[in-house]
């Protein structure tokens, strides 16, 4: 009974801290939609070839990001020795730092001047795979293998 009250416990403190990723994501958006233009500010002007090389090694990385986020969690726990609440706390809270550097690149890119067409599909994924992972007692299981 100890082991699901500890259970209980990091599986809470998991969905707050998924959550408040979840959320960073609309102050992202209002940096980049709301704030920057109404200081009419950006760092490259569009078209610059530089902005469409950083946008180009961003998006693969993203892309890269995505797929390893997916599989990380059950890698990171068949190679940790902690306890197996511990393992699983790490994995959920690891792989939704690694889903959120997915909009952290579409913040930069909106700070730097892409448009919104490029800056959103980040943030929309970076949520999506967010709430696709959020969380729960049967995913929490599922890292068992």
């Amino acid at each position: 009974m100890a082991a699901d009250n500890e259970t209980g416990k990091f599986l809470i403190i998991a969905k707050i801290v998924q959550v408040s990723f979840i959320v960073t994501i609309a102050a992202y958006a209002d940096i980049i939609y709301v704030s920057l233009p109404s200081i009419d500010f950006a760092i490259l002007p569009p078209g610059d070839p530089l902005l469409t090389i950083i946008t180009g090694v961003l998006g693969f990385i993203a892309v890269a990001f995505i797929v390893f986020g997916y599989f990380w969690p059950r890698w990171v726990v068949s190679k940790l020795s902690q306890p197996e609440t511990q393992m699983f706390f790490v994995a959920y809270i690891g792989r939704a730092a690694i889903f959120e550097s997915v909009a952290i690149d579409g913040l930069i890119l909106g700070i730097l001047g892409s448009g919104w067409q490029i800056t959103l599909p980040f943030l929309v994924v970076s949520a999506v795979a967010l709430i696709l992972t959020f969380p729960t007692g049967g995913r929490w299981k599922s890292f068992r293998g």
